[in-house]
């Protein structure tokens, strides 16, 4: 952001204090008038605006009226292809720039015509843009009746667009009812009277009324490219997908669709969360009396081999496949298109909605799909703007249904007359029959119906709506039963269809954008922001400069987790949602090894948190069966989870000792449910789901960990490091050992949260609490070898592949909080030398791993590391349609890359002792920001203690934050550039602050928010 910008924000940082006393609520009407001027927020409905005194000033307000502000524009903003839009104006408008007429709509008498609610952009004449001065905007509004003014439009902002900048023009601004000549220069006071207003505004905890132009209101970056559609948010393309990967996804947590964009032929693949094979079955060995201590005798006296095949015998069962499955496909046969101009499709992350557009003669063809939350179906929409009308065939299918259908295992049903199709079978593995399911779609538009085969073609008309309900009978969660998933179907079908379509796209955009809009992340953009997103991504493999492709990555990532985890849902799998295949691989099942805890590391932060509650049902669910694995392979109280489970919760270990024999995947799991408590602050939360599990779990632990003979320290085991080998001191290759890295680290971990948690719920004389004090001060500690980097195993072997994708002794580092700058450097530089060394071996090859490298060079605070394997993971493991690719595609690296950029910009996993010794959480403030991030601005981004964030930086310097404190609890923040705020004075709300001179602290970068729950509105002087 060029500096001329940050210069007007000096004084704003004094305003609080100087003009807070003459612009309170208790303020008469006449001090919020100058001349007839008064403040209003844009865009807004005049009528509905309402005043920081409590007032509606403009209810009343009808015919002329005038709105004013100042824009500082920057030097070296392009004046050439410049242009304004003021979202919707009614009923008519002129609009000035510095005097100079740039665009108007309608007609400014009653009689005129009218301009009604429309967008507008208007193009600005280069010798109207003041580069490097205050810019004066002037708008002359004719409202012919009823309200008026300046009014939000979704496809129109209220902002300056040129060369890839765009100013946001929404914020405070003065309103005069009633002619006005606009030709002399209008009086500084003016000016003076619009800052006082808004410094007033901004007390009162209206962050709207943030300056029109300004730092804290400027978006980095393109908000509309010439995509039309927002480089930031919208991944578009100019052909149809030609493969799965390239076609693009919907979902509502639970039925979801990949959408290919065809022309005269669509297929969009369907899934539904709960189509799996299998069900719930025993899966524990019987083990021998004594069979554990046999093998770890043979692992103390070093016989490794001999106790890694004795565990092998005795404790692992046989892997299955038991898949989740595709739901089946809709196709959609039109015409023949000879040519298709214009051709567009895109998923607009914050619409939730998949569009495909295209021009075949003189009819303008347009294909909208979304997968509705409020009514739980996809919905499929087609139009025809133009001569041509619908002349379609419609058609359910799903691979092996013929087979299922001869074989009497499955029916397809035609209702012509209700309009229906669809198809009823069962999700089977060989060996392994699973749920039932049925899909249905009801048809509405067309004048003409009949059956072909087995579909439908539907004639005439301009548009046709469908609808798609899939269900099953899974029962293994509350909001699922085992009713015939036909009559779910049915009923689902028959709700959504009360209302029009226009309904269902607005019920559905309503609930997507309160989710989708919490939390934005805004990078600079440059020309490559224009183009088609697979050619973004070709070209950024070649070096092109493309900083703002990763925050469409990032809005990306938060999309699919809200379109595959909702409440109430199955939680997101190895792919997310979207599977087009009977036998998947890796099952798409959960391997909480790491997958599905990757796939969960972004909901707390980026402000999805309701999204992150299916992984509580489904880690509560885990622990039942774990009881059983618990007692009857080990003997113990608790539960136990091992590398990999199902829709069927099995917890046993299977397969093979290098990836089977690990019993944490439970224990990691545990951390969800503490880290939902860490942001949210919910004691009940806490007590209710989270404190049952982890004590459980704990209590599995205090159990299994054994004494190790020689330094008297407990140990775990015998367990593998997740998926990596090791050669033995004779040389031999094994994979299990005693006291792994990992483990400890868990452990410790689980009982760290626990000893916390007991601190808030007031059981620290918990019977199983003392014991867990007890047992973790006895934990054998991370060992830091001879080259400095941190033993994975528990002495220095020799690594079979030091390269391993997966970099299982670094969970203190990242998502674990027990490697820390202030409490363990020295840990800190052993995790950053077993990095360095895996990378330099060919670490990193797999999207996910690349994904996790990300967060732990994030928590290393090293941004330049930080940002050069985010680069990679964009270049080396992405998917045309920005899927991640293991390969093939896993949908973890999406979301462990999303969770990693919140992790430079924002973290809280550290706490700090206060003088009374009590703990608070600390905050830090951009910790690793690359230089290919020279600027940039989040909302809604959340940290730990209840805090929700909004910042802007440049140079990696904070220069302007809002943090809101939802829970009134003191909270320490941290961040180049803060300097330390103080209350401004008179203000017992604390809710605006001010810089004090800071030459002589100790501490220039932090400041504590006392426990209060106002927001704080904080422009940061910097200096010129």
């Amino acid at each position: 952001m060029p500096s001329s910008l940050i210069r007007p924000l000096l004084s704003l940082s004094l305003l609080p204090l100087l003009l807070a006393a003459a612009f309170t609520p208790k303020a008469s009407a006449q001090e919020w008038e100058l001349d007839g001027w008064r403040p209003v927020t844009l865009p807004i409905r005049w009528e509905n605006f309402v005043s920081v005194d409590g007032t509606m000033p403009f209810a009343s307000l009808d015919g002329e009226a005038w709105y004013w502000t100042t824009v500082t524009i920057p030097r070296g903003f392009p004046a050439e292809g410049a242009v304004l839009e003021m979202a919707s104006i009614d009923d008519a408008d002129e609009v000035f720039l510095n005097g100079i007429k740039v665009g108007g709509q309608g007609g400014m008498t009653a009689a005129g015509p009218s301009a009604y609610n429309q967008p507008r952009s208007y193009s600005i004449p280069p010798h109207a843009i003041r580069a490097g001065e205050i810019n004066e905007i002037l708008i002359r509004v004719f409202d012919s009746g009823g309200g008026g003014g300046v009014t939000p439009h979704n496809s129109a902002g209220t902002k300056i667009m040129a060369g890839g900048y765009t100013m946001e023009l929404g914020g405070l601004w003065l309103l005069r009812a009633g002619a006005f000549d606009p030709t002399p220069s209008l009086r500084p006071g003016l000016r003076k009277f619009h800052e006082a207003a808004t410094a007033a505004f901004l007390e009162a905890g209206r962050e709207e009324a943030q300056m029109p132009g300004r730092v804290g209101q400027i978006v980095i970056g393109a908000e509309v490219p010439l995509s039309e559609s927002g480089a930031l948010h919208t991944l578009w393309y100019q052909r149809p997908a030609s493969r799965w990967t390239e076609a693009l996804p919907v979902g509502n947590g639970r039925l979801g669709a990949m959408v290919f964009g065809g022309t005269d032929s669509e297929r969009i693949q369907l899934n539904e969360d709960s189509v799996w094979a299998g069900g719930p079955q025993p899966r524990e060995r019987e083990v021998a009396d004594g069979a554990l201590d046999a093998a770890r005798s043979l692992f103390f006296r070093g016989s490794v081999i001999e106790g890694q095949q004795k565990m092998q015998d005795e404790f692992l069962s046989e892997r299955w496949i038991r898949s989740h499955q595709t739901l089946g496909d809709l196709t959609l046969d039109g015409p023949s298109i000879i040519t298709a101009e214009g051709y567009v499709r895109e998923l607009d992350t914050r619409s939730g909605l998949a569009t495909t557009q295209w021009q075949s003669g003189e009819t303008t063809w347009t294909r909208t799909i979304f997968a509705s939350v409020p009514d739980q179906v996809l919905v499929v929409h087609l139009s025809a703007d133009g001569p041509d009308s619908i002349d379609h065939a419609l058609r359910l299918d799903r691979p092996g249904l013929d087979r299922a259908l001869a074989a009497g295992e499955a029916e397809r049903v035609v209702n012509l007359g209700g309009r229906m199709l669809g198809y009823r079978g069962r999700a089977s593995n060989p060996g392994h029959p699973g749920v039932r399911f049925s899909a249905d779609a009801a048809l509405r538009g067309g004048r003409q119906v009949r059956q072909i085969g087995d579909g439908v073609h539907v004639h005439g008309g301009k548009e046709i709506t469908i609808l798609l309900a899939g269900s099953t009978d899974y029962d293994r969660h509350p909001a699922y039963t085992s009713e015939d998933p036909a009559k779910k179907n049915i009923a689902t079908l028959a709700a959504a269809q009360k209302h029009s379509y226009q309904e269902l796209l607005e019920r559905h955009l309503q609930a997507h954008r309160e989710q989708a809009d919490r939390c934005q992340l805004h990078l600079p953009s440059t020309q490559q922001a224009s183009k088609p997103t697979d050619e973004r991504l070709s070209e950024y493999r070649l070096g092109a400069n493309d900083p703002s492709l990763a925050a469409l990555y990032f809005h990306f990532g938060r999309y699919l987790l809200m379109a595959s985890s909702q409440p109430g849902t199955m939680p997101s799998n190895l792919q997310g949602l979207w599977n087009d295949h009977i036998e998947a691989p890796w099952n798409a099942d959960y391997h909480i090894n790491i997958n599905m805890q990757m796939n969960y590391w972004p909901a707390e932060v980026t402000s999805l948190s309701e999204c992150h509650l299916p992984m509580a049902d489904f880690v509560e669910n885990l622990s039942e069966n774990g009881a059983v694995t618990a007692r009857e392979l080990y003997g113990a109280r608790g539960w136990v989870a091992h590398h990999t489970s199902d829709a069927w919760h099995f917890t046993a270990p299977t397969g093979r000792t290098v990836w089977g024999l690990w019993p944490m995947g439970g224990a990691w799991a545990t951390r969800h449910l503490y880290e939902h408590y860490l942001y949210t602050l919910d004691e009940g939360f806490l007590s209710e789901r989270a404190w049952p599990v982890m004590l459980s779990a704990s209590q599995f632990f205090l159990d299994y960990l054994t004494e190790h003979p020689d330094t008297g320290q407990l140990v775990s085991g015998p367990s593998s490091s997740p998926e990596n080998r090791f050669r033995t001191r004779d040389g031999q290759v094994a994979d299990t050992s005693m006291g792994t890295a990992m483990d400890h680290q868990i452990i410790w971990d689980l009982f760290t949260n626990l000893l916390h948690s007991a601190e808030v719920l007031g059981r620290e004389e918990n019977a199983t609490v003392i014991a867990v004090r007890d047992a973790r001060t006895r934990l054998a500690p991370p060992q830091i070898g001879m080259d400095g980097r941190l033993l994975e195993w528990n002495e220095a072997y020799e690594e079979v592949e030091p390269g391993h994708r997966h970099i299982s002794h670094l969970y203190g580092l990242h998502p674990g909080a027990q490697f820390t700058f202030a409490q363990t450097p020295e840990l800190l530089e052993a995790a950053r030398a077993s990095l360095t060394n895996r990378l330099a071996n060919g670490g990193g090859h797999t999207g996910w791993s690349r994904a996790w490298i990300i967060n732990f060079y994030a928590r290393l605070r090293s941004g330049e590391a930080a940002g050069d394997n985010l680069r990679a993971l964009l270049t080396k493991s992405t998917l045309p349609n920005l899927f991640d690719d293991h390969p093939p595609f896993q949908i973890d690296g999406n979301f462990g890359g999303t969770a990693a950029m919140a992790e430079m910009i924002l973290q809280s996993h550290e706490a700090v002792k206060r003088r009374d010794g009590t703990r608070i959480p600390q905050v830090v403030l951009l910790p690793a920001i690359p230089d290919s991030w020279p600027e940039g601005k989040v909302r809604g981004l959340r940290a730990r203690g209840g805090l929700g964030v909004d910042l802007a930086w440049r140079d990696g310097q904070v220069i302007w934050m809002k943090l809101q404190n939802d829970h009134g609890r003191a909270i320490s923040v941290v961040g180049p550039g803060l300097g330390e705020l103080v209350p401004a004075e008179g203000n017992s709300v604390l809710s605006a602050m001010k810089i004090r001179d800071t030459k002589d602290s100790a501490k220039p970068d932090r400041i504590t928010l006392p426990a209060m729950d106002q927001p704080y509105n904080v422009v940061l002087a910097q200096g010129t």
